[in-house]
């Protein structure tokens, strides 16, 4: 299962923009037929509707809830605040929110970013209270500014039409600040599973780049033991190095054959000289080769200590998550019962 359903994609990429307004609404649905073969019916599918079903995910809004042809289902976009009414007219209602189960079965088995859904939900319950804190400004204001006008009418009529605004608006105010103090409780514990699912998030990506230093710590020992391409290498040089004494050879037999004697020593010695430079730089080559191989090879033994030292430490990170998913699962448990 995506932990960021498409709807939630949908629905979160019109917050980048503090204008724009979220569509969070579910839709109704109906339940699923169960079909029963015939074996010789010529209508439908073969058969005909025996019975009705509902998701596994759908939860009863009323004791004694059944699936029948008539059945309603509300599918909820995720962190929708629900009206009442709602599961007035609903047999069913599903949530496709993260719920503790899936984050139990999934979070051993590598990284899956568990805090962006809380991460998105902190953004729609803070976008939505935002709102009403500005609804409850923008009322309070003009309650403060028909009351300060209506201290300097002069005219009972006009003391009363400000009052019926003032009326009206703290009706507003009281409505806009109670939209808001619903917020604020929700809110705040999706900021607290934010921190605890981020916690697990962090703790999972540590065992996972441990692993990863494992195994490249693990091909470095593999290399260090079977120094394949410094042989390679080497194997590559002492070709190179063969050829260029060839090469050398001809040359200082073939050099001064038209020269007096005394020089043409000194024209053999010369092309000597220059060869010889050519070879002890490829011999110094191989030197370093040679000493890189037994230095890997002097490095296995701390290579094997790192391994094991690594595998400790992974061991030691796994009680933490495990520490870490307690944590969660408590605060499911208290702050998020319905998505158990």
């Amino acid at each position: 299962m995506n932990i960021i359903t498409n709807s939630m994609n949908k629905n979160y990429s019109i917050l980048s923009s503090p204008k724009s307004t979220p569509v969070f609404k579910g839709y109704t649905t109906g339940p699923d037929e169960i079909w029963t073969s015939t074996g010789y019916s010529t209508v439908g599918p073969g058969g005909y509707v025996s019975g009705y079903k509902v998701p596994k995910n759908a939860t009863p809004n009323y004791p004694g809830a059944y699936p029948n042809k008539y059945t309603k289902i509300y599918k909820a976009d995720p962190f929708e605040i629900i009206p009442e009414e709602v599961y007035k007219t609903h047999d069913y209602t599903i949530r496709d929110d993260l719920r503790l189960s899936q984050i139990q079965k999934d979070y051993k088995n590598g990284y899956k970013n568990f805090a962006s859904n809380a991460e998105n939900e902190k953004n729609f319950l803070a976008y939505n209270a935002n709102k009403h804190r500005e609804q409850s400004q923008y009322h309070q204001r003009l309650v403060d500014g028909y009351k300060k006008r209506m201290d300097f009418a002069d005219k009972d009529s006009i003391k009363q039409k400000y009052s019926v605004k003032i009326t009206d608006n703290e009706k507003k105010l009281a409505e806009a600040n109670q939209k808001l103090n619903g917020y604020i409780e929700p809110l705040k514990n999706a900021e607290e599973r934010f921190k605890l699912l981020k916690a697990l998030d962090d703790k999972v990506g540590e065992i996972g780049a441990a692993y990863q230093e494992i195994s490249s710590t693990g091909r470095k020992i593999m290399s260090c033991k079977n120094p394949t391409t410094e042989k390679g290498e080497i194997e590559k040089n002492l070709q190179e190095i063969q050829k260029l004494q060839y090469k050398q050879a001809n040359a200082v037999k073939n050099a001064g054959n038209d020269l007096p004697k005394f020089e043409a020593e000194e024209e053999k010695a010369a092309i000597k000289a220059r060869y010889d430079v050519q070879i002890n730089r490829i011999k110094e080559n191989i030197k370093n080769l040679n000493k890189k191989i037994a230095d890997g090879k002097a490095e296995i033994p701390n290579l094997i200590k790192k391994c094991d030292a690594l595998r400790e430490k992974i061991a030691q990170l796994y009680k933490e998550l495990d520490v870490c998913m307690a944590d969660v699962e408590k605060l499911y448990k208290t702050k998020y019962p319905h998505w158990l």
